[in-house]
C-alpha cells in the first residue's frame, strides 16, 4: 500500500500495477508544481522591488528638503540678459569745439565671434560657469550682425597676455584687441 512517489511514478510510466498514472497526467502535474514554484519566486521578487521603491521614495523625500535649502549659485536667465552690451553703430553727429582729452589706450580679449546670438550666449554661459566675466557686443560688418564674446579692459598688453593664459588653461584661444 505505501509506495514511494518515485516507485509510483515509475509504475505509472511503465504501465505496471493497478494504480498506473499516464505520462500526460504526470507531465501536467509536474508542470503545475513548477508553475507554482515560479509564481512564488515572482511574488518574492515583486515584494523586494516594491520594498526598494518605498525606501528610495523615502530617501528622495528626505533629499528634497535638503536639496532646496540653498539658493542656486547661478541664475542665468535673470543675470545674463542684463549683461548684453549694444554699442552705438554710428557716432553721434554733434560737434564740439573743444577737443576731448586723449584716452589712454586699453586692451580687451575677444574669445569668439558668432553670427547667431544663441551661439554667443551659450559660450557666455559656459565661461561664466568657469568664473570668467564676459560680455556680448554686437556689431554690423558688411550688412551682417556679428556677436562678439569679449572680456576685460586691461591697462597694458602684459595684463591682457596674463588673462589670455587663463583662458588657454581652459582650452580657449583668445585674440588680444587694442582699443584707442
Amino acid at each position: 500500500m505505501s509506495k514511494g512517489i518515485f516507485e509510483f511514478a515509475r509504475q505509472g510510466m511503465s504501465g505496471e500495477g493497478d494504480e498506473a498514472i499516464s505520462l500526460p497526467s504526470w507531465f501536467a502535474t509536474m508542470l503545475l508544481v513548477g508553475l507554482f514554484v515560479a509564481g512564488l519566486y515572482g511574488l518574492q521578487q515583486y515584494e523586494l522591488q516594491s520594498k526598494h521603491k518605498r525606501h528610495a521614495h523615502k530617501l528622495s523625500q528626505r533629499n528634497k528638503t535638503v536639496r532646496y535649502k540653498h539658493k542656486p549659485r547661478f541664475e542665468f536667465y535673470s543675470i545674463l540678459p542684463k549683461r548684453i552690451v549694444h554699442p552705438k553703430l554710428h557716432p553721434s553727429k554733434t560737434s564740439t569745439t573743444a577737443k576731448k582729452p586723449a584716452k589712454p589706450s586699453r586692451y580687451i580679449l575677444q574669445v569668439a565671434s558668432f553670427s547667431k546670438f544663441s551661439d554667443a550666449d551659450r559660450l557666455k554661459a559656459q565661461l561664466t560657469l568657469r568664473g570668467f566675466d564676459v560680455k556680448i557686443e554686437s556689431t554690423k560688418i558688411k550688412g551682417a550682425v556679428w556677436y562678439r564674446v569679449r572680456t576685460g579692459s586691461y591697462a597694458n598688453f602684459a595684463q591682457a597676455q596674463k588673462a589670455k593664459q587663463q583662458f588657454a588653461t581652459h582650452h580657449y584661444r583668445t585674440l588680444v584687441r587694442h582699443i584707442h
